[in-house]
């Protein structure tokens, strides 16, 4: 009886073991009115900025501000409403303002032009320029660089070897622009995201669209000019499809992007990992089928198609990616919209799937998604027609505000000066000989820079961060040291 005992038990541990995670709880949600959130940051008040289009035809320019619990501070237009004007990515700069890059028709050179725009913190414009010629030309990301000016990346048919081609400018702080550079060939190749490595290089990601040939997500590295270093594809030995990368982090040993590839008709979204030098560690892709870990459906299902749009590295170093999905049934009332996100571990194994927003015959979906100073995860998009925001609760319970600090154990400091110009410190107790990291993230949660890596005896401790090579903004830096997390913001202002 004792070894049937012992055996029950050991299955009920196994069962345990293999069982997906559950999904977190929803905190709220919110919708606006009509319009598509396509981006959404945390600003230094800890509410939140969200950037995107007041519908999907003859749009208007958004920016919508709310606080903390998602509630409506203040919403700006700008654009004509008989043309069609897009916000698609959004950063807070160190004045508290906000550089907004889009794409407008209603000013500009031609059919479609890049629109950079430059506010005070409640929305007011301070200067606006447009980039590109007669052709269809937009942007679809913007980072504020190491050296206080802007860095987009789009695609342009105004310039470059034909077709549409990846577009990169640099511009300074004021807009003005410095370089530009194209990417491609005769097809379309598109660019979706871009990032500035430490040592100011860029890293581009996207993808090329052709059904005769085998393109692929595309991603570029190029110098601190934009002239390429190299260039890989993946999924590219797959003919007849189409491949893109919407979204690229940096980890602590390569990066990570995430994107959709269209086969036999379908699509999937996908993860790809590499390391420094772009070469594959591993790829996944995800879909729907019948039955799957998903979640069960009516027999009438036909297929779906799936759109990865943006990740970040979680707190606990996994990955959250944000999704679009079009579920096909060959019943009334036919097509379903779901927008849902997913979490994977560091090796791209499932953890949890969560949906969030559906409706039928209208898009939804989730754009972007961040992890906020609690370490919950805000996600916007859209559902239906309207503009859509939600928080989500987060497995990790390491992270504390101030007030729920145990001086007596662990402690993590404010740092000071704050806002600083170019070096703070950053002061933590040990109650105990820990091993101990303290790394800088910024606001995607991608890492910065590692101040601390090593065992470390109980006591008082006090480091600096000199930050001259990196640009001004909101980062977060957080101690882990046993079991033990804290994380806090800091303002770099330049």
């Amino acid at each position: 009886m004792r070894y049937v005992t012992f055996f029950t038990f050991v299955c009920v541990l196994l069962t345990i073991q293999f069982l997906p995670a559950q999904a977190p709880d929803t905190l709220w949600t919110r919708t606006y009115g009509d319009g598509v959130g396509n981006c959404v940051i945390e600003t230094s008040d800890s509410g939140y900025v969200i950037v995107g289009q007041s519908s999907w035809d003859r749009s208007n320019l958004i920016i919508l501000k709310t606080d903390s619990h998602g509630d409506s501070l203040w919403s700006k237009t700008y654009g004509d409403t008989n043309f069609n004007d897009y916000g698609c990515s959004v950063r807070q700069t160190a004045d508290d303002g906000f550089i907004i890059v889009g794409s407008t028709t209603s000013y500009g050179a031609g059919e479609d032009d890049v629109w950079l725009i430059k506010t005070n913190e409640y929305g007011d414009t301070l200067w606006t320029k447009t980039y590109g010629g007669s052709g269809y030309d937009i942007g679809k990301c913007v980072q504020i660089t190491n050296d206080g000016g802007y860095i987009i990346v789009g695609t342009t048919e105004s310039y470059g070897a034909g077709g549409q081609d990846i577009w990169l400018i640099k511009t300074n702080s004021n807009g003005q622009t410095e370089w530009t550079q194209t990417y491609g060939g005769n097809l379309t190749d598109i660019g979706n995201c871009v990032i500035q490595t430490s040592s100011n290089d860029y890293l581009i990601a996207g993808g090329t669209s052709n059904l005769t040939t085998h393109p692929g997500v595309w991603l570029i590295k190029t110098d601190a000019s934009g002239d390429t270093s190299w260039t890989k594809k993946y999924f590219d030995n797959v003919a007849e499809c189409d491949a893109y990368a919407e979204c690229i982090i940096a980890t602590n040993d390569g990066f990570v992007l995430c994107g959709y590839i269209y086969v036999n008709g379908f699509g999937h979204g996908c993860l790809i990992k590499t390391d420094f030098s772009g070469d594959t560690l591993w790829t996944k892709t995800y879909y729907y089928t019948p039955g799957s870990l998903w979640e069960n459906k009516i027999s009438e299902y036909i297929g779906d198609f799936t759109w990865s749009h943006s990740l970040i590295r979680t707190y606990d170093d996994s990955y959250l990616v944000t999704n679009s999905r079009l579920e096909i049934y060959g019943v009334f009332p036919g097509n379903v919209w779901k927008g849902f996100f997913f979490k994977v571990n560091e090796n791209g194994s499932f953890l949890w799937n969560k949906s969030l927003c559906e409706s039928i015959a209208s898009y939804s979906g989730l754009l972007s998604v961040i992890q906020v100073t609690d370490s919950s995860y805000v996600v916007t998009g859209c559902q239906g027609e309207k503009l859509y925001l939600a928080k989500i609760s987060s497995s990790v319970t390491g992270l504390k505000k101030s007030d729920d600090i145990i001086t007596h154990t662990f402690s993590l400091s404010q740092n000071y000066p704050n806002p600083f110009n170019p070096s703070t410190t950053i002061d933590f107790n040990l109650p105990k000989t820990s091993e101990v990291t303290l790394k800088v993230l910024n606001i995607l949660g991608e890492e910065v820079a590692t101040i601390v890596s090593d065992r470390l005896s109980a006591g008082s401790y006090s480091y600096e961060w000199d930050a001259s090579t990196v640009a001004s903004g909101i980062y977060l830096y957080r101690l882990q040291a046993s079991d033990y997390v804290e994380t806090r913001k800091m303002v770099l202002m330049k």
